[in-house]
């Protein structure tokens, strides 16, 4: 998540300014993630649940940064903000939350 600002600016021509801001609201896709998505949906489910949510938003974090890399020729400029915070909103979770309550057993 730390090079989506140049992202921004190199491939999509945000300006500097821009894409450090657009890179801020997209990292906050990850609060939203661990607040939303962890705290009310994941804890709510049974360990089958968990693992499959976990595995779905796995999935999200490769499928995402896939399409961000492919560029504006495939991507609209539009389509880039909303993309980079579901990739925060779902990598948040599985990389967070699991070890964690690992770590606390």
């Amino acid at each position: 998540m730390n090079y989506i600002p140049q992202l921004l600016h190199i491939s999509y021509g945000y300006d500097h300014g821009q894409a450090a801001s657009l890179g801020g609201v997209a990292q906050g896709g990850s609060v939203i993630g661990l607040l939303v998505v962890g705290n009310m949906c994941y804890k709510s489910l049974r360990l089958n649940g968990k693992v499959g949510l976990v595995l779905f938003l796995l999935v999200v974090c490769t499928v995402v940064p896939l399409v961000l890399a492919l560029g504006p020729a495939v991507l609209p400029r539009a389509a880039v903000v909303p993309l980079a915070v579901l990739w925060g909103l779902a990598y948040a979770l599985p990389f967070y939350i699991p070890p964690g309550e690992f770590a606390m057993q």
